[in-house]
């Protein structure tokens, strides 16, 4: 039985710590001076930066990573296009139409798998 191809997981929230963010900014917050008010808002502003900067940066990182996946799918395509354009044999004309065919198909999988919110390891224990 052939071997499925697994998809990396999505990034998640619990896989960003801003515990470094935080310390970080209440220790510039106690070297400008806990009495000042640019150190207060520094110490006072760490744990909302724990409870609010994973999210953000999970959902910035997760969209980044889908528009680059398009964006290689895209260029994958445009060149088997390309290819396909400019060769004569329908033997190979067929064959890579197969291979434009393929892609479309990840393309149309991982979008199922996005909108869902299935996952290929999720779906490997099931």
């Amino acid at each position: 039985m052939p071997e499925q191809k697994v998809r990396p997981r999505p990034i998640n929230v619990a896989d960003i710590s801003s515990a470094g963010i935080a310390t970080l900014m209440v220790t510039i917050g106690f070297n400008l001076g806990s009495s000042t008010w640019p150190g207060k808002i520094c110490i006072w502003s760490a744990p909302w930066l724990v409870l609010c900067l994973p999210p953000i940066i999970a959902a910035f990182l997760s969209t980044l990573d889908d528009r680059l996946k398009h964006w290689q799918w895209k260029g994958h395509r445009k060149r088997l296009k390309a290819l396909h354009d400019q060769t004569t044999d329908k033997e190979v004309r067929r064959e890579i139409m197969a291979a434009i065919n393929m892609a479309d198909k990840e393309l149309s999988a991982r979008l199922v798998e996005g909108m869902r919110g299935i996952h290929a390891e999720e779906q490997a224990n099931t």
